[in-house]
């Protein structure tokens, strides 16, 4: 029987440390951004303007690719 190899479905990024603190959560979808504050209330509200979502995917963008660092997954 021939052993199927085992592949790399996906890629984990994690920011660093000092990131962690950060009560917001930011999601972006079509022209959209909303902006999750957790704390003793949870707060959320969504901008809709093309510009700042463009301006937001850039941003994740370069922390994708400069800042995240990319963890190995751990298969037995």
């Amino acid at each position: 029987i021939n052993r199927i190899p085992k592949v790399q479905l996906q890629k984990i990024k994690v920011l660093p440390r000092e990131f962690s603190n950060n009560p917001i959560a930011i999601c972006i979808w079509g022209n959209n951004v909303g902006q999750f504050f957790f704390g003793e209330e949870i707060f959320i509200f969504i901008i809709n303007s093309k510009e700042l979502a463009e301006n937001y995917k850039s941003y994740f963008k370069y922390l994708y690719k400069y800042v995240c660092k990319t963890l190995k997954p751990n298969y037995p």
